[in-house]
């Protein structure tokens, strides 16, 4: 019995001790896919240590842009094609990236402003995402209304659109056609012109 009330204390100190080691823990990986960016001139540089893309060819300047389907938090639909026939922004991005947290607010505005004119499809790379939660997190805190299609698998940023910084967008014209890829964050008045110059 008193071997057994000497062992009681240091149990419950290595049980306190597990749980604060366990936390941290925690704590550290979520935060993993920040770790594993770098910052550079504004563009988070996604390190993809656990993902190896299944497609060695970029999307290319002028042809038409990989089709795709993904769902929003809600499980609405949101298909590519569907918007063929009127300009878009494709963007890609994550809640942790910096960056993105910049850029959101412009494209917020601009779509409020000029989302009859120029669509914006903002794909998050929820592969990268350590919970769901900071997708909504993220959508609540900027009152983001433009479709937000969740890629859980990193089957279009990485397979088909070849995306390892953060953000990275595409402009796409009303024929269906990649004119330009734009890395790191954008402005309202950069959007403005991006606009103007898709046909």
């Amino acid at each position: 019995m008193k071997l057994i009330k000497r062992l009681i204390g240091p149990a419950i100190i290595l049980t306190m001790f597990t749980i604060v080691v366990f936390n941290f823990a925690q704590e550290q990986s979520s935060d993993s896919r920040a770790k594993n960016a770098e910052e550079f001139d504004g563009v988070a540089v996604a390190v993809p240590d656990e993902y190896e893309s299944k497609n060695q060819t970029s999307v290319e300047i002028g042809k038409t842009a990989p089709d795709f389907t993904l769902h929003t938090m809600e499980g609405e639909q949101v298909k590519l094609s569907d918007f063929y026939g009127e300009k878009v922004m494709l963007n890609f991005w994550a809640s942790w990236c910096k960056p993105c947290r910049k850029e959101m607010p412009e494209m917020q505005k601009f779509h409020e402003k000029y989302g009859d004119k120029m669509n914006i499809i903002a794909v998050n790379a929820t592969g990268y995402e350590t919970t769901e939660d900071n997708v909504q997190d993220f959508i609540n805190k900027y009152n983001l209304t433009f479709p937000v299609p969740l890629d859980q698998e990193l089957t279009v940023s990485m397979d088909q659109y070849q995306v390892f910084n953060l953000p990275s967008s595409y402009f796409i014209n009303t024929e269906g056609k990649v004119m330009e890829k734009y890395s790191g964050s954008i402005t309202f008045e950069v959007l403005k012109e991006k606009m103007t110059n898709l046909q």
